[in-house]
């Protein structure tokens, strides 16, 4: 029988938040970061590479056959920061290359902030995880960038945070 998994992704290119699913349980298994390794921190195309290989390990390690990944999104001034700043460009290449695994996957999904979560603050998507994820994970002390990977994978799951 074929497992159906899914990996929950909330790109960067410094701390990429990643969350593994049993989709059929709907049930968490796994979270953490992803960080680029030390030897590549100074090429950011090299940093993508590293970022993709720690990715595809997770894939072999849970067997995952489906990924959901935010992909980036701006509006007013928020935006006009991210242009400049070229994070945006960043996280359209990390997005980018992690989409090149599309072949290997049943289902790739790009879904945007405003799709899974509006304009709600990471206060309230803490709150709202709060119930269903408390007995395994410490949200509270856990980094905001997995706790968007868990909302993400969450949203995917049950169409809601």
């Amino acid at each position: 029988m074929k497992r159906d998994r899914l990996i929950s992704i909330d790109p960067s290119i410094n701390t990429m938040g990643v969350a593994t699913w049993d989709v059929g349980k709907k049930q968490l298994l796994a979270w953490g970061l992803v960080k680029p390794d030390k030897a590549c921190r100074e090429n950011m195309y090299d940093k993508c590479y590293n970022i993709l290989e720690q990715i595809k390990k997770w894939k072999s390690q849970y067997a995952v056959n489906r990924i959901i990944c935010e992909v980036p999104d701006y509006w007013f001034a928020a935006g006009f920061e991210a242009r400049e700043s070229r994070s945006i460009e960043k996280l359209m290449f990390v997005c980018g290359i992690l989409y090149s695994m599309k072949g290997e996957l049943d289902e790739f999904v790009f879904v945007k902030p405003r799709e899974w979560k509006g304009q709600m603050p990471k206060e309230v998507v803490k709150n709202r995880l709060r119930d269903s994820y408390l007995s395994q994970v410490d949200l509270a002390a856990i980094n905001e960038n997995v706790m968007d990977a868990i909302a993400i994978g969450h949203f995917y799951l049950h169409g809601k945070v």
